[in-house]
């Protein structure tokens, strides 16, 4: 493996989660998720990886995107891990929606 291969290695992040999380818990994993993507942008990490569900993949993937506004100079990446080309279809429209503007945003799909 190059040099250059590893050093993105150790600069990504992987999340993935449950599709369901409870509205009494929505907050605190989000707010969480942003602290978890500051610190592991303080650091050294740079790319980021996120399944492409709804629930804990749309949180982490809008957590990273977030970020990326507030880093700037840093050159933060999304990458988007899907499944398959119908990943979305039966979701609700306001899920597509809000996939549809992640995926515009990320880097690679």
């Amino acid at each position: 493996m190059r040099s250059r291969e590893k050093t993105k290695l150790k600069q990504t992040c992987c999340f993935t989660g449950h599709r369901k999380i409870s509205a009494k818990v929505l907050d605190t994993v989000s707010e969480r998720l942003k602290e978890t993507v500051d610190l592991a942008i303080q650091n050294g990490y740079r790319r980021f990886i996120t399944g492409g569900a709804t629930g804990f993949d749309t949180l982490s993937a809008q957590a990273v995107l977030n970020a990326k506004q507030e880093h700037k100079r840093k050159k933060i990446k999304l990458i988007l891990a899907i499944p398959c080309p119908e990943q979305a279809d039966g979701w609700e429209q306001r899920e597509i929606a809000i996939w549809l503007t992640i995926a515009v945003c990320a880097l690679h799909i």
